[in-house]
């Protein structure tokens, strides 16, 4: 049988463990059956999921992992958009601080989880 979902809202969430001692800037980017990009989360022109640094000394070796959950809500509009398309890539940039040095280790590891939260109606028509 044939049912009309209702999609009443969405949203993304990433949690991470950051354990190099530099800031990561991330986005997912959406790619279509061409392998061309049509949406980018959080969108291009508004802020990227920050991840903080792992804690670090004065020799810039990270001491700490630094941890966080960000989430955001989805627009109908980017929904539609994702709904299009063929394969998620996840984009990190690194951020360097000016000044503060910062030294990467063969074991220095990021986790990422990306969940997504829907709130959808099915109407179920008993007989």
């Amino acid at each position: 049988p044939e049912a009309e979902a209702t999609v009443n809202g969405a949203s993304l969430i990433v949690s991470y463990d950051n354990g190099i001692p530099l800031g990561i800037e991330a986005a997912l980017e959406i790619f279509d059956v061409l392998n061309l990009s049509i949406a980018s989360l959080p969108e291009v022109t508004t802020d990227t999921w920050a991840l903080s640094a792992a804690k670090s000394d004065a020799a810039g070796l990270a001491t700490e992992a630094s941890s966080g959950r960000l989430e955001f809500a989805i627009s109908d509009d980017q929904l539609r958009t994702m709904s299009a398309g063929q394969t998620a890539r996840l984009r990190l940039t690194l951020r360097t601080n000016e000044g503060t040095p910062a030294t990467l280790r063969a074991n220095d590891t990021i986790k990422i989880s990306i969940q997504g939260r829907f709130d959808i109606n099915v109407p179920v028509k008993l007989d």
